[in-house]
């Protein structure tokens, strides 16, 4: 788990690999939460455009701002992982 700064958001980020799924999770939360408010996952061999979002519908509304930042910076952690 590492801690980013997304704006004025401080999000603890946990770098999952799913076997059992065959996928790459990276989970996103708030110091405060107990869950994640955002998983983004990736099919092991998958590309970009087959990335999936999930928000948890208990984590209320969100920036759009926050959203974009999730995404951009999974991104560019699954992608330089993957050229690496």
């Amino acid at each position: 788990m590492r801690v980013e700064n997304f704006g004025d958001v401080e999000v603890e980020v946990t770098d999952l690999d799913d076997v059992t799924a065959q996928e790459r999770v990276l989970e996103f939360r708030t110091s405060a939460a107990k869950n994640s408010f955002a998983a983004v996952s990736l099919a092991y061999g998958g590309r970009w455009s087959d990335a999936r979002l999930s928000i948890d519908p208990l984590a209320g509304d969100l920036s759009a701002d926050l959203v974009g930042e999730l995404i951009v910076f999974a991104r560019r952690v699954m992608e330089w992982d993957r050229s690496a």
